[in-house]
């Protein structure tokens, strides 16, 4: 049923829901942490680089790298092998994204955020890849990635 209305609604419609989407699950995932007051420990290698630093890692480099990593190469593979399950092969590549950020500070509760994140990068490069109307599907991807973790920052170094 989703799959359906991401494929039928118009290509402006689906570039706004492809930012608004993890747009918004960042904005409820930050305010919930700062409303209940959750100790996410953010003292990982990040903590020591200057706010410039922070962001030319966080917001350009690594959203490529995971990007590549964690939706392109998983989905482009799996799918040689996985034919017609898009739901197993979003799960699978949103689980490898959250596995992998949990080695970023050792926090369960990041690492399940984190594969919720996955899951709708998965989504939005799987959905994009089958509409004739979107080119790159990768870069799609990258710019969302690069947008929450932009906003994150933000809001990480306005509260610590």
């Amino acid at each position: 049923m989703i799959r359906k209305i991401f494929l039928l609604i118009s290509k402006r419609n689906f570039l706004f829901l492809s930012f608004a989407i993890p747009l918004f699950y960042t904005l409820i995932g930050s305010a919930l942490v700062l409303i209940f007051n959750v100790d996410i420990d953010t003292s990982n290698e990040l903590q020591h680089f200057f706010i410039v630093k922070k962001m030319l890692y966080g917001v350009l480099l690594m959203p490529f790298i995971e990007t590549f990593i964690f939706q392109y190469l998983p989905i482009e593979l799996l799918k040689l092998f996985i034919k017609n399950k898009q739901l197993i092969i979003v799960i699978i590549s949103g689980g490898l994204f959250g596995f992998a950020h949990y080695f970023n500070n050792r926090d369960y509760l990041f690492s399940i955020a984190a594969f919720f994140a996955g899951i709708i990068f998965a989504s939005i490069y799987l959905y994009s890849k089958e509409r004739k109307d979107i080119s790159f599907p990768f870069l799609l991807v990258f710019c969302v990635h690069s947008v929450i973790n932009l906003i994150s920052i933000s809001i990480n170094f306005f509260y610590d």
